[in-house]
C-alpha cells in the first residue's frame, strides 16, 4: 500500500533529498547532513551509510552511520568525531501532514529494525530527540549523557560576563604574558593542531579517531566548505599553544575539538582561545555547544562556561552473538593489559 513505511538505503547522489529531510526534522544539525558524512567518510576510510523511511514516497525519517568492517564484521556507528547523529525524524510526512507520536514511533522502531542486519550498532542521538522509547522497547541499550549549551545571546560583552571569574583571570594572565589568539587558516596551523590532536590520545594510550595527517585534511575541508574555523593560540615566540576546531550549523555553533601544548598548559593559553572564540561567534549565533560533559574532569573544565547542561541519548544494539562474544573476550584481554601497563609504569588501570 501507498501509505505502508518502507526503509532503504539512500544513496549520496540523493544527497538533496536527504538534506531536505535533515532540514525540516528538529534534529537537525551539521552532523546529519550528507556532506558531513561524506567528508568525513573520505577521512576515515569507513563507509556513509544514508538509511531512509518512507510514507507515500517520501522521506519522513533517516538516520546516517559510518560503517566499519573487520574481522568478517560490519559495525555501524555515529563516528566518534560526530557529536551527534542519530535518528532524524520528520515533522511532517511528503504531503505536508504532520506526524503524531505514534507515527514517529513507528517510524523510529522501522529504521531500528532495519539496522539490525549489522553486526553491532551504536548511534548518539541529537538533543532534540527527546524519546527513544521504541528502540528500548525493541532492546536497545539506551544510557543518558549530557552536553552544555553556553548563551551567546546579548553580545560579546553578555557572553563574556557569564564566564566564570578563574576563566576571565586566565585569558587576561595569557593576553599579558605575550599569547595571541585568532582564526588560523594555513597549512602549518592545521597540520601542528592534527599533530597535538593525536598526540592527547598517544598520551592516554589510545588510538585517535582520525591520524595527524588525515584530521588536518578533513579539517582544511570542513574550513573551505564554510562549515567551521581553527581557532589556535600561540606564545610569544610564535609556538603552538593550543587550538580548537569549531564548526556551525544555521542552529548554533559546535565547540568540536581541542588540543593543547602540555608544555604551555598553565599559560592560560586555552582561557584565550576560548575568550576570543566566544567574543567572535557571539556575533553569528545565540548558543554554542560545548560538545560533551561526560567525565568528571571536562565537566569540572567546562563549568565555568556557565552553560546549561541538555541531556542526549546513546542507544546500542548488537544482533550478532558471535560479535558479543569476541568483544566480551577483548574486553577482557583489554583489562589484562590495561593492569601490566599499570605494573610496568606505577600508573592506574
Amino acid at each position: 500500500m501507498a501509505d505502508e513505511l518502507t526503509v532503504e538505503a539512500v544513496g549520496l547522489e540523493r544527497c538533496e533529498e536527504w538534506d531536505a529531510l535533515v532540514a525540516r526534522s528538529a534534529q537537525a544539525s551539521l552532523f546529519s547532513t550528507a556532506a558531513w558524512l561524506d567528508a568525513l567518510a573520505e577521512a576515515s576510510g569507513e563507509e556513509a551509510v544514508l538509511v531512509g523511511c518512507r510514507r507515500g514516497g517520501g522521506l519522513v525519517g533517516g538516520v546516517g552511520v559510518h560503517v566499519r568492517r573487520a574481522c568478517g564484521f560490519r559495525a555501524a556507528r555515529t563516528h566518534p568525531l560526530t557529536p551527534f547523529g542519530g535518528l532524524v525524524l520528520a515533522a511532517a510526512d511528503g504531503a505536508g501532514r504532520t506526524l503524531h507520536e505514534g507515527e514517529l514511533h513507528a517510524v523510529s522502531s522501522a529504521l531500528g529494525r532495519y539496522l539490525g542486519r549489522f553486526d553491532h550498532v551504536r548511534l548518539l542521538h541529537a538533543p532534540e530527540l527527546v524519546d527513544v522509547r521504541p528502540l528500548q522497547w525493541d532492546g536497545w541499550r539506551v544510557d543518558v549523557r549530557y552536553t552544555l549549551l553556553v548563551d551567546l545571546r546579548g553580545g560579546a560583552a553578555a557572553a563574556l560576563a557569564r564566564m566564570g571569574k578563574s576563566l576571565r583571570k586566565q585569558a587576561r594572565r595569557a593576553e599579558r604574558g605575550g599569547y595571541a589568539a585568532w582564526v588560523a587558516g594555513d597549512e602549518a596551523s592545521l597540520a601542528e593542531f592534527g599533530r597535538q590532536h593525536a598526540a592527547v590520545y598517544q598520551r592516554q594510550g589510545l588510538r585517535a579517531p582520525l591520524a595527524a595527517e588525515a584530521l588536518a585534511a578533513w579539517c582544511r575541508r570542513l574550513i573551505d566548505g564554510g562549515h567551521g574555523a581553527l581557532y589556535c593560540a600561540r606564545d610569544p615566540e610564535g609556538r603552538f599553544a593550543a587550538g580548537t576546531l569549531v564548526v556551525w550549523d544555521r542552529r548554533r555553533a559546535y565547540w568540536l575539538l581541542g588540543a593543547t601544548d602540555p608544555e604551555r598548559r598553565g599559560a592560560g593559553a586555552n582561557a584565550l582561545l576560548h575568550w576570543t572564540m566566544v567574543r567572535e561567534l557571539s556575533d553569528r549565533f545565540e548558543a554554542i555547544d560545548a560538545v560533551g560533559a561526560n567525565t568528571p574532569h571536562v565537566a569540572s573544565y567546562k563549568r565555568a562556561y556557565h552553560g546549561t547542561l541538555a541531556p542526549y541519548y546513546a542507544t546500542e544494539r548488537t544482533p550478532s552473538r558471535l560479535f558479543r562474544a569476541a568483544a566480551w573476550a577483548r574486553a577482557l584481554w583489554g583489562r589484562g593489559r590495561a593492569r601490566r601497563r599499570a605494573d610496568v609504569t606505577g600508573g592506574d588501570p
